[in-house]
């Protein structure tokens, strides 16, 4: 009698296929948690797109290749993850065209996840880390929510008031180590 081994589920075999075709974007160009870089926002043919630049210059490295318009990334403070909004423009789903989603990216495997907010959550606007890169904070209106990174389930919930303070403040742009300016907007630019 022949024996057959047993077949792997067909999902493993997607997840394995998926996480074969990933590549870590910055790979060959910069060592992710050891190199400085930045995440920017610029134009691209199809939508906007994410890309990194070194402190030395050179070259911009493209992150995302998407047929969809890419904003606001959030690097986190090790450097191995950009949280980032995501928004398809379609004018044939006029109920969600526009609406941003929140998206990580893992930078040392190239590989991206979707952060789901409560189906009753106004639409997203701004992500951004704690200092210590635990908790991704996610403004939504007049709503903050956080979320566990990977490779915790991404579970939002809501800020409590008395942790308010700490996740605005995440939103800030500050200049300096320590921080000796924040960054507004002002007439149309930044002051």
């Amino acid at each position: 009698m022949r024996v057959r081994p047993a077949a792997a589920p067909a999902s493993a075999a997607v997840l394995l296929l998926i996480a074969a075709c990933s590549l870590p974007p910055l790979r060959g160009r910069a060592e992710v948690g050891t190199d400085a870089y930045a995440v920017f926002v610029a134009d691209a043919p199809a939508g906007s797109e994410l890309y990194a630049v070194l402190p030395d210059g050179g070259p911009p490295i493209q992150l995302t290749f998407s047929p969809v318009d890419e904003r606001v990334p959030a690097l986190s403070p090790d450097g191995a993850t950009v949280a980032f909004l995501r928004v398809q423009h379609d004018e044939r789903l006029a109920a969600t065209a526009d609406r941003p989603s929140v998206w990580l990216m893992n930078l040392l495997s190239g590989v991206e996840r979707e952060v789901k907010l409560p189906q009753d959550a106004p639409p997203p606007d701004r992500v951004a880390w704690s200092r210590d890169g635990r908790m991704l904070y996610v403004r939504a209106g007049s709503s903050v929510y956080q979320v566990s990174p990977p490779p915790a389930e991404p579970e939002p919930t809501l800020v409590a008031p008395a942790g308010r303070t700490a996740a605005d403040s995440a939103f800030a742009v500050l200049l300096g180590e320590p921080a000796f300016a924040r960054v507004v907007p002002c007439d149309g630019g930044l002051c």
